[in-house]
């Protein structure tokens, strides 16, 4: 029951942040969800069957590093074998700095460009990860 409720949660939150750019609205989400909307991307992407994409996710250790300016930090390893997230407030190969969690769900969700934020490092290792991500 726990898992619906919270993919039922972020799902509504997306629908809300699409509804609010479309207005031309500042995106408001409250930090506490929009960081658990974060993990909760990272912990259900790798099940998107639907997107082939997602099964190319590897590498050879490289990291790609989300970083919050309240605090909330995620870094993704690709491994040869798979990809693993942990909620860890460090740089990266690439680094997305944004002020908050929700600009950073945004960029996750393919509502922004990273590049509305600061990117440090390597640029095309997040291109390709945004690529074989977009849902």
């Amino acid at each position: 029951m726990r898992f619906w409720s919270r993919r039922t949660l972020h799902e509504t939150v997306v629908h809300r942040m699409d509804a609010e750019l479309a207005l031309g609205l500042p995106v408001s989400v409250d930090e506490d969800v929009a960081a658990d909307g974060v993990q909760e991307f990272l912990e259900v992407l790798p099940y998107v069957r639907w997107q082939p994409g997602v099964k190319e996710l590897r590498g050879t250790g490289e990291t790609i590093s989300l970083q919050a300016g309240t605090g909330a930090g995620w870094v993704i390893t690709l491994d040869p074998d798979r990809f693993h997230h942990r909620r860890e407030v460090r740089a990266g190969d690439v680094t997305v700095r944004a002020a908050t969690s929700a600009d950073l769900l945004q960029v996750l969700w393919g509502r922004c460009d990273a590049g509305d934020h600061v990117v440090e490092g390597d640029t095309a290792l997040l291109a390709r990860w945004r690529e074989l991500t977009r849902i």
